[in-house]
């Protein structure tokens, strides 16, 4: 909440965003006109929205509503949610004038790990970011802005050590492919 807006979400900030184009130059719609046009449009997300970002979505009255992870497997990996699913919600839209499709789970294999690094500490920061020591002050998340130092990388690599010794050669082998990527760039500046 960096804006301190708890409405502030992805898919409000899209709808907000589109009837701001729709009702500015090129196509100057009215409110009415922008509102029919959302029943030709659809929105992706890459993860389930939650209650008020899908009632927002029926209001606006989306043609399609894609999604990938879902809010239960969110909910799984730590994610505080509400847990009304989309589909449930919509259930109780019927009398709304128009109809959104639900689309779940597009992708889904790709978009669940993207979300795996903020609750998850086995899960890989994304780039750019790093691990959160437990003397920083970002107490509540794993990964925090920065690049990751030689230390960050070298208990990383312990870790790996950790894990590969106790699954065995099988580890070792993952382990060592994992230390000869991180080392070669290092060497190549040697």
């Amino acid at each position: 909440m960096r804006f301190g807006n708890p409405t502030l979400h992805g898919e409000t900030a899209a709808i907000n965003n589109c009837s701001e184009i729709l009702t500015s130059e090129p196509y100057n719609l009215k409110g009415p006109e922008a509102l029919k046009a959302f029943q030709d449009l659809s929105l992706y997300t890459t993860a389930e929205a939650c209650p008020m970002c899908a009632t927002a979505m029926r209001w606006a009255g989306f043609k399609d509503y894609v999604y990938g992870t879902s809010g239960k497997t969110l909910t799984s990996q730590g994610w505080p949610q509400l847990t009304l699913s989309s589909s449930e919600l919509f259930e109780h839209t019927s009398s709304l004038p128009t109809e959104t499709r639900i689309v779940p789970d597009i992708l889904a294999a790709e978009t669940d790990p993207l979300f795996r690094w903020q609750y998850d500490n086995s899960g890989r920061c994304p780039p750019g970011c790093r691990r959160a020591r437990a003397d920083d002050a970002e107490g509540s998340r794993t990964c925090i802005p920065g690049e990751e130092s030689e230390e960050d990388l070298a208990a990383e690599v312990a870790g790996d050590v950790v894990k590969g010794a106790a699954k065995g050669a099988s580890g070792i082998w993952s382990l060592l492919s994992v230390f000869f990527k991180v080392a070669a760039p290092v060497a190549d500046e040697l």
